[in-house]
């Protein structure tokens, strides 16, 4: 009997360009009768990404999965009862006094992030919209800013590289549609990782994705697949490559491991 069958994975997948297509709101039927039949057969799925707790639950059928590790896995939610298996808080408020400060002074479009929600309250109503921000007011800011909830920035367009020097606690993702996540170095999708090895000793971990913030992941999963649509950096850096998102990506990683 192959070995593999044996085996019991737990699934790190990311979202935009791994599990959805960029941008929408929903899971291919496909994937979704997928991982209910290898959870059927006893394997875990979470979902790994930078975007917040409101954008991952509005995806339709995102229920399937049985953690949601958002912010990079600065949080990490059981998806029945969103209860918070961890909790990760690196970002000062000073540093972000401080990030904002050079974002508005240099004209550069940015909303922030708690666990929970992205806000923005100072910037044009279409722009917001584009990054899924919520409109808030600079009251509500200042009271998150505070309480230490703001975990995360992102930025429309691209932070210059000489500025990003000033900031050398931070990470600068650029993403592939002109924006950028930035967070703190220590808040990493690695930290996904680390949870599951901790609390899932007998399983086997896997990561999927397609952009950089998933690299700390899929360098310190058990085994990594970059979608067919990655970049070379991320080809080049894992075990696998699967094919692209838009011809069955997901599904052709899972057949890939034979479980």
């Amino acid at each position: 009997m192959d070995k593999s069958q044996n085996k019991k994975y737990i699934f790190l997948i990311d979202v935009d360009g791994t599990l959805v297509k960029d941008g929408t709101k929903m899971i291919n039927s496909k994937i979704v009768e997928e991982i209910k039949f290898l959870k059927s057969k006893g394997h875990k799925f979470v979902i790994a990404t930078g975007r917040v707790l409101n954008d991952v639950t509005s995806i339709k059928d995102v229920e399937i999965f049985d953690y949601y590790a958002v912010l990079m896995g600065d949080y990490i939610f059981d998806s029945k009862t969103l209860n918070i298996l961890q909790s990760l808080e690196y970002l000062s408020k000073d540093t972000v006094k401080k990030l904002a400060t050079y974002l508005d002074d240099n004209n550069i479009y940015w909303s922030y992030k708690t666990a929970i929600a992205q806000k923005s309250y100072n910037k044009p109503t279409g722009i917001a919209k584009k990054f899924f921000a919520e409109e808030c007011s600079k009251e509500e800011y200042e009271n998150d800013l505070e309480k230490g909830k703001i975990q995360q920035i992102l930025t429309n367009g691209y932070v210059d590289k000489s500025a990003q020097k000033n900031f050398c606690e931070l990470n600068f993702f650029e993403m592939p549609q002109n924006y950028t996540d930035i967070s703190h170095k220590k808040s990493s999708k690695a930290n996904v990782v680390k949870y599951f090895k901790e609390h899932f000793k007998n399983y086997t971990i896997v990561a999927i994705g397609d952009s950089q913030n998933d690299l700390p992941m899929l360098t310190t999963a058990d085994i990594s697949i970059a979608m067919g649509n990655a970049c070379e950096d991320i080809k080049k850096s894992v075990k696998m490559v699967t094919s692209d998102i838009k011809d069955n990506g997901l599904i052709n990683a899972f057949n890939m491991l034979k479980c």
